[in-house]
C-alpha cells in the first residue's frame, strides 16, 4: 500500500483524530440506545473512510514506459479571427482542425512535456510544461477565435517573443529535453509592418512542424461574440464595392517561411487527426533515448468514494425523514 496524502499530514492527522474520536465518543455514549448507537457507528465508518481518502492509498502496479519524456513540446496555435473560417474539411472552421491534429499529437507523443500558446492580437500562455495529457487536450478542445470586436490587424509572428522566452527558460531548467515546436495557423498577414523571424529559435528546435488550415478559395467567418457563441452574421468585407462577405484565404508562403526559418517542416493539413506523417518526420529515436520505466501505482479513489456516497445519502435520508416527523409533531400539538 502507498500513501500519497492530498494535502499536508498536519491538517490531515488532527482533523482525522478529532472527527473519529468525536464520532467514537457519541457512539461510546448511546451505547445502552440501540438506533442512535448504530446512527454513531455509521459516521465514525464515514469519518474513518474519509481520512483514508485524504490519505489517497494506492496499490503498487508494476513498471510503465515513460514515453517520449524527455521532450518539451511547444504547440502554438493561430486564434485570429481568420482561424473560424469555414473552408477546413470542407465547410468546417479551421480551428476544429487545429483541435483534431493537437490531440493527435498527443496521442502519439505520450509522456512527452507539453506547452500550449496562444495568439490573437496578444500571445497567451494557455498551458505552462506538464505531461498531464488530459489537461492538454482540455485547452485543446475549448479552443475558440479571438472575439471579433477586438480583432485588428494580425501577424504570423505575434508569438515570436514569448515563445522564444518560454523555449529558452525551458532549455535552461532541462537541458538534455529535446524542444519540438508545432506552429498552427493559417499564415494571413493582415498588420500593416512585416512579420519579425522565427530564426532565432532555430538552434533550439529538435523538430516539429507548420500546419497551416484553409483554401485558397478562402473561407467565410462568423463573427465571433465570446463565451463559446458564434454570431449569426459573416463579417464584411467594407472595402469591396459593393460590400460583400470577407474571405480569408491560407498563405502558404508564409506558413513555408516560418518552417525554413525554424528548420522544420510545412504540412497543409486538410483532414481531421492525419498526423502521422508529421510525426515521422521527427527522429523519435532522439526523443526516447533516455525514455525509461517509472513506477506507476493503481488508485483505490473510488473503492473508498463508493461508501461514502452511500453513508451520505443515507445520512440525507435519515434527516429527511426526521424532518418529516418533527412537521408532524408539531401540527399534532397544534
Amino acid at each position: 500500500m502507498i500513501f500519497s496524502p492530498l494535502v499536508s499530514l498536519w491538517i490531515i492527522a488532527p482533523l482525522g483524530i478529532a472527527l473519529i474520536g468525536w464520532t467514537l465518543w457519541q457512539a461510546w455514549g448511546h451505547r445502552h440506545h440501540q438506533a442512535r448507537r448504530s446512527v454513531w457507528l455509521r459516521r465514525l465508518v464515514l469519518a474513518l473512510l474519509l481520512t483514508l481518502l485524504l490519505l489517497r492509498p494506492s496499490l503498487p502496479g508494476g513498471t510503465a514506459a515513460s514515453g517520449f519524456a524527455n521532450a518539451n513540446i511547444f504547440f502554438v496555435v493561430d486564434t485570429t479571427g481568420s482561424m473560424n473560417a469555414e473552408d477546413y474539411n470542407g465547410a468546417q472552421v479551421r480551428l476544429e482542425g487545429v483541435k483534431a491534429d493537437m490531440n493527435a499529437l498527443v496521442s502519439k507523443l505520450a509522456g512527452a512535456h507539453f506547452s500550449v500558446l496562444t495568439f490573437g492580437r496578444e500571445t497567451y500562455l494557455e498551458l505552462p510544461l506538464t505531461t498531464d495529457a488530459s489537461a492538454v487536450t482540455s485547452v485543446a478542445n475549448t479552443l475558440a477565435p479571438e472575439v471579433t470586436i477586438y480583432g485588428q490587424g494580425s501577424s504570423i509572428s505575434q508569438p515570436v517573443e514569448k515563445l522564444t522566452q518560454q523555449v529558452k527558460q525551458a532549455a535552461s531548467r532541462n537541458p538534455d529535453r529535446k524542444t519540438i515546436i508545432y506552429y498552427f495557423g493559417d499564415g494571413e498577414q493582415t498588420a500593416s509592418s512585416s512579420p519579425s523571424s522565427f530564426a532565432g529559435l532555430s538552434s533550439y528546435v529538435s523538430g516539429g512542424g507548420v500546419l497551416g488550415y484553409g483554401t485558397s478559395a478562402g473561407g467565410k467567418m462568423k463573427e465571433y461574440l465570446g463565451y463559446g457563441e458564434s454570431g449569426t452574421y459573416y463579417i464584411t468585407d467594407w472595402t469591396a464595392k459593393p460590400s460583400r462577405d470577407a474571405l480569408s484565404q491560407i498563405n502558404e508562403s508564409n506558413l513555408q517561411a516560418i518552417a525554413s526559418q525554424m528548420g522544420v517542416s510545412y504540412t497543409h493539413q486538410i483532414k481531421p487527426g492525419d498526423v502521422d506523417s508529421i510525426v515521422a518526420k521527427i527522429d523519435l529515436a532522439k526523443l526516447t533515448s533516455e525514455s525509461k520505466d517509472i513506477n506507476s501505482r493503481q488508485d483505490l479513489y473510488w473503492v473508498i468514494a463508493t461508501p461514502i456516497v452511500g453513508i451520505l445519502a443515507w445520512e440525507l435520508w435519515t434527516m429527511r425523514d426526521l424532518m418529516a416527523n418533527t412537521k408532524k409533531s408539531k401540527r399534532s400539538k397544534s
